[in-house]
């Protein structure tokens, strides 16, 4: 390609890049691609509601890529009957979702917990351009004016369209909705089911006027009563549900009980009555109005005839065509038969607290608590614990409403005594006994074994110390913990700790916290431990801290001492002891080295005269060497002569035998 076709290509680009620039074109159109509207949920594609109620709601999400800015969608839906319900009416809602991206929503049209406004509109702005948009709502038809089939549109458009059905440039969804005819007959129904009492009938009143209320009937439990004799236990109102699971129906919202709805109900166990002045009976029939105002025969009363105990079924019908609305239970309740648990704060108690309480949670034989009825206490030492008639041997005990027999029991002296329950005055005449619960009783005074003990063998100069003292009664059992302590059980005494001493803080001050002096005793939790908190002196010395008290079974004035004694060390003391002995041992070195010195110089002065000694004997030995050498020479020189001398003589020897020699041969 030559240079100049190059050229002009590139120009053509220019001038088209440039055209398409200067066009005039609408945002909305210009800014958005990829625009999507979905629906989704249950009821999105087959939905059902019946006249005048809601449909299922549907969830509606709108996508699309935005280029630009503050770029905006109007989010409408519509409604429109056919068939039979051509010409119908519906009235759709709104509610935008936490599921959203990168829109804001308008402020009108939306339904959320502060506007609950119905119109089927909103707006939604682009935050951030360049970036994927996403809108989602809940949409719910309701209100539907007609039975028939319902189609609801949802549509996306530009926000200053007005036209609803302009969807060539943007995208809408639809999913039908089958509307059936409100029914007006009772399907069901909801009881309300209280005590026999005034306060009872008028609670039972006020739930019934709230119309929607919820089932209240299996937590009421009410006695059997006596064979023969009806006696009124529960009361029970009811209110009717049509198959919408309202009480009110219909384009004009009427009461489907207006005209009194006829149920009638029957009962497996005791009786009832409709309180028209009817005898009780196992069957009855009740009218029920839906309405705040109650007539006569609107309530059943329910009566205890001696049956056995156990749980009543009461079944309701529809009078006129015997269809089954549902069932209400009332729990009879019969004689105690087991205690399923037993509690008391006073499982150890002490002399002088005059009674404590056992409670207890009674069953009847079906293993239903008791609300009411009686029980009985027995102890296995009445002179530790037990009735608090001096002349019964069992104490009675009312189960209260809240399904707990609380028993008070006697305390008179120290000992441990085993507590039961019975359902009769005697033994003999008990038909169950429960568990026992073990009580122990102390004493108040202690032995002689009381003890006071400091936590530590010694003590810093105003370091904080813990004193425990430990007590047993006259059985050897651990004191219990009397509220407020026991007076007066001894007095104190020391002979560096004062009052001033005492730690008084509550997070820290032991069982006790008044004064190092207190002469009371407080344990913690029966334990027979008191503690008290107290802080060394300042000072260097021994601490003594001392308990004078009466033991058990002496007289006054005999006292039993117990004491504790511990250290405050001064923390210079070991320094300075440590400096002393550094010192003595300085001076032992010291006299040892001198010794030493003395010693040597000694050791020295004697090598020096042995060096003498050894000089003198060396001379002399030199000097008997040099006479030795002497003689050994002169020696030697007599011998050189006499060898001479005699060497002459064997060669003037040899001259004379060579002589002679060479005679004999000649």
């Amino acid at each position: 390609m030559s240079t100049k076709t190059s050229f002009k290509r590139l120009a053509l680009g220019v001038v088209v890049a440039m055209g398409l620039g200067l066009m005039s074109t609408a945002p909305s159109v210009a800014t958005v691609s990829g625009e999507t509207l979905v629906l989704s949920g249950t009821g999105a594609t087959t939905n059902t509601a019946v006249v005048n109620e809601s449909a299922t709601a549907v969830t509606a999400t709108l996508q699309f890529f935005a280029s630009a800015a503050n770029d905006s969608r109007s989010i409408i839906a519509t409604a429109v009957g056919s068939g039979t319900a051509a010409g119908g009416s519906a009235t759709i809602r709104f509610r935008a979702t936490s599921d959203s991206l990168n829109v804001t929503y308008s402020s009108t049209g939306i339904r959320n917990a502060a506007d609950d406004r119905t119109a089927a509109a909103d707006t939604v702005t682009v935050v951030t351009a360049n970036s994927l948009v996403k809108a989602t709502y809940s949409v719910q038809a309701y209100g539907f004016s007609a039975a028939g089939t319902y189609t609801i549109t949802v549509a996306a458009r530009g926000a200053s369209s007005t036209d609803p059905t302009n969807y060539e440039t943007r995208v809408f969804a639809t999913y039908t909705v089958t509307v059936s005819a409100a029914s007006t007959e009772p399907t069901s129904i909801r009881t309300y089911t209280t005590e026999f009492s005034a306060g009872g009938l008028k609670t039972a009143e006020d739930e019934k006027r709230k119309l929607a209320f919820a089932s209240y009937d299996s937590a009421v439990v009410v006695s059997t009563g006596t064979a023969g004799t009806y006696t009124g236990v529960a009361y029970v109102f009811a209110n009717l549900f049509a198959s919408n699971n309202e009480t009110r129906t219909g384009t004009a919202r009427t009461n489907i009980c207006n005209t009194p709805c006829e149920v009638n109900v029957t009962i497996d166990r005791g009786a009832i009555d409709n309180a028209r002045g009817n005898s009780p009976t196992v069957s009855e029939t009740i009218s029920v109005t839906n309405s705040a105002t109650l007539t006569t025969g609107e309530s059943l009363v329910v009566y205890s005839a001696g049956n056995t105990a156990g749980v009543a079924t009461l079944t309701y019908r529809l009078a006129a065509n015997g269809a089954l609305l549902g069932t209400s239970t009332v729990t009879f309740a019969g004689n105690p038969a087991s205690v399923s648990q037993m509690y008391s704060n006073d499982t150890i108690t002490y002399v002088g607290a005059s009674t404590g309480t056992l409670n207890a949670v009674v069953r009847d034989s079906g293993n239903t608590i008791l609300k009411s009825g009686t029980v009985y206490l027995y102890s296995s030492d009445t002179k530790v614990a037990g009735s608090t008639s001096a002349s019964a041997a069992a104490q009675a005990c009312t189960i209260g409403s809240t399904g707990v027999a609380a028993c008070s029991f006697t305390v008179s002296d120290t000992g441990t005594a085993t507590l039961t329950l019975r359902d009769s005055t005697t033994v003999a005449l008990s038909t169950w006994v429960s568990s026992g619960w073990e009580v122990t009783v102390t004493g108040v005074v202690p032995k002689s074994d009381l003890t006071v003990a400091f936590d530590k063998a010694s003590y810093l100069p105003g370091e904080r110390a813990v004193i425990t003292i430990t007590a047993n009664d006259s059985a050897g059992r651990k004191i219990a913990t009397v509220p407020g302590g026991i007076a007066s059980l001894f007095t104190v005494t020391s002979n560096k700790l004062t009052s001033s001493s005492y730690v008084t803080s509550a997070s820290i001050a032991g069982t006790q916290g008044a004064s190092v002096t207190e002469t009371s005793f407080l344990g913690y939790m029966d334990s027979g431990v008191e503690t008290r908190v107290v802080t060394m002196p300042t000072f260097a010395g021994d601490v003594t801290y001392s308990l004078r008290y009466v033991a058990f079974g002496q007289a006054a004035g005999n006292n039993t001492t117990a004491t504790a004694t511990t250290t405050v060390v001064d923390p210079n003391a070991a320094a300075i002891a440590a400096a002393g002995a550094a010192a003595d041992a300085a001076t032992d070195a010291a006299n040892e080295a001198i010794d030493a010195a003395n010693a040597a110089t000694d050791a020295a002065n004697i090598a020096a005269e042995a060096a003498d000694a050894a000089t003198v004997a060396a001379e002399e030995a030199r000097d008997a060497a040099d006479a030795a050498t002497a003689a050994v020479e002169e020696l030697a020189t007599q011998v050189a002569t006499l060898m001479a001398a005699l060497s002459a003589q064997v060669k003037t020897l040899a001259n004379t035998v060579a002589k002679i020699a060479k005679k004999v041969k000649a």
